[in-house]
């Protein structure tokens, strides 16, 4: 979006002596008309009550070069937190949000929800699959930045929300990442990309079709390799209104599985090891219906079949030998 010559105008009048990021997104989209309420802007936390000028709604952020977000102190207890890749241009002292799609995408996800951070005692000889948690968790930021710029917006489930939640971190036995996408987000850009090497991933697997169990593993095309899970929810037809989404799962026999979840809430957004992720907003409930009461207990992997350990999971028919061909690939 380029920003209207009514907004240069507009802008050019305001004589700020501080930088600022307008996020007003209505403002924008109106063209920068006067309007009687506020202007919402972000300001960095280190010029900190240096602006006092009664047109604008400031939001304080804190800019720390180690996170991959902006950190937003709504309140002494609230937060949103966005990824920093959202595009301005400017204009003097002025940011201005030219993605504002992408950047209502974000704020919408924004409300940032701790994790508990619980202790899992655990012996040395504990099996690793992945890197170490910090730089798998790029990587996986990474591929969210990827699935951002066609519009995707992924949010972590199953193991790797546990992790998260229970001990802000990756389960250090899980031989894989798992996020999901609403299956109406999907752009086939995306895998454009990867086919024509515009990416830094390769499909390692395809599962299922575009309206049936659908399921991406992506692996980076540099070291550190690991597998990272795309899960594509459906929403589960009822004679009502949908009460549950599900997503699906294939074994190499051609039985199909869903895993059910009840209608999921608004987003929110959490850290891990420095990176942004996006997740429900009611991660323990969730989890319970997944793993059971006692979620918070450590099982290791090996002792936790995909397809058995999961309190969630139903049968859902089975493909036929020749489906098999078109909907389970595994490419080298």
């Amino acid at each position: 979006m380029e920003t209207p010559n009514d907004c240069y105008i507009e802008l050019s009048s305001w004589n700020l002596s501080i930088p600022i990021i307008l996020i007003d997104m209505e403002y924008l989209k109106n063209g920068c008309s006067r309007e009687k309420r506020k202007i919402r802007i972000g300001i960095d936390v280190k010029f900190l009550n240096i602006l006092a000028d009664d047109r604008f709604d400031i939001l304080y952020y804190v800019n720390d070069s180690s996170k991959d977000y902006l950190d937003f102190r709504i309140a002494p207890d609230e937060r949103r937190i966005i990824p920093r890749n959202f595009e301005t241009q400017q204009f003097e002292k002025i940011q201005v949000v030219t993605d504002i799609d992408r950047f209502e995408n974000y704020w919408k996800r924004s409300k940032f929800i701790e994790c508990r951070g619980m202790e899992m005692i655990r012996g040395e000889d504990v099996e690793r699959f992945l890197p170490p948690a910090g730089l798998a968790s790029s990587i996986l930021s990474l591929l969210r930045n990827e699935l951002v710029e066609v519009g995707m917006y992924p949010f972590i489930m199953s193991g790797t929300l546990l992790g998260w939640y229970r001990e802000c971190s990756i389960i250090p036995h899980t031989p894989d990442l798992d996020m999901a996408i609403f299956i109406e987000d999907y752009n086939p850009r995306f895998l454009e990309n990867v086919k024509n090497q515009q990416s830094n991933f390769f499909v390692y697997r395809q599962l299922g079709m575009l309206n049936d169990s659908f399921e991406l593993t992506m692996v980076s095309t540099v070291e550190p390799r690991f597998p990272i899970d795309i899960f594509f929810m459906y929403e589960e037809l009822s004679d009502g209104p949908p009460t549950h989404h599900w997503m699906g799962g294939v074994d190499k026999d051609g039985t199909k599985y869903k895993f059910l979840f009840e209608s999921l809430d608004p987003w929110c957004s959490g850290d891990l090891h420095g990176y942004l992720v996006w997740m429900t907003c009611t991660p323990q409930e969730k989890l319970s219906k997944e793993y059971g009461s006692q979620w918070f207990f450590d099982h290791p992997t090996r002792e936790f079949p995909w397809n058995e350990g999961p309190k969630n999971i139903v049968p859902n028919g089975k493909w036929t030998e020749e489906e098999m061909k078109i909907v389970y690939n595994v490419f080298s």
